[in-house]
């Protein structure tokens, strides 16, 4: 290996789980028995949990506040990463072999901790990890190359040392600048960006089989 630390990221990366977070509004009105208008999907794609909870509380007939809705949300959401979601393929067999290797393995994810809790002890590769980040503990997102850089402290890794995989143009950028390699992992949701991902990284793969 010519990196001492590896930092993952999960959605997109570890696992194929955009869909989740794509299609949950429409999933939480259908559960209601509310037909869902068309382009629903869409018209969450750049909102908040916070907005988008708000909009349903507004325009439909829940008699529900964006409090609870919210609530709702998350244990559909939890449900998915505790019991339905698998890693990608090859993925299991590449985070025992670095962590065999002696490499520090971290998590550095936009999701929220229990979520990645579950679906990390669901997969049997909790242990392996040393340090798991998220952008709320943080106070920072994946735009900046701040969060890559903290990571890189707590493992006690220089960036230079580090190798981080991601699947979304936006971070690997930000990885880049913090002066660390990138693997870029293919995922379905990025791929009208997969052109200028290909330019940014170290390496772009479409399975972590090609890392075997």
């Amino acid at each position: 290996m010519n990196f001492q630390g590896a930092i993952f990221d999960m959605d997109g990366t570890l696992v194929d789980s955009m869909w989740i977070w794509e299609g949950l509004a429409q999933r939480f009105l259908e559960k209601k028995n509310v037909t869902p208008p068309p382009g629903l999907n869409n018209q969450f794609k750049n909102m908040t949990f916070e907005s988008s909870s708000a909009y349903l509380a507004h325009h439909f007939a829940l008699e529900m506040t964006p409090e609870e809705i919210r609530r709702e949300w998350m244990g559909m959401v939890y449900h998915y990463y505790g019991n339905e979601l698998f890693l990608k393929q090859g993925a299991f067999e590449y985070l025992q072999r670095l962590h065999q290797c002696g490499v520090k393995l971290a998590l550095l994810t936009s999701n929220f901790r229990e979520n990645c809790e579950a679906f990390l002890r669901r997969n049997g590769i909790f242990e392996l990890f040393d340090r798991i980040l998220t952008s709320d503990e943080a106070g920072n997102g994946k735009e900046k190359p701040e969060i890559y850089l903290e990571m890189a402290r707590k493992l006690n890794v220089a960036p230079e040392h580090c190798m981080v995989f991601e699947d979304i143009l936006i971070a690997v950028q930000s990885a880049k600048k913090a002066g660390m390699m990138v693997t870029a992992v293919e995922d379905d949701a990025s791929l009208p960006e997969r052109d200028e991902i290909k330019k940014t990284a170290d390496r772009y793969i479409v399975s972590f089989q090609e890392l075997l």
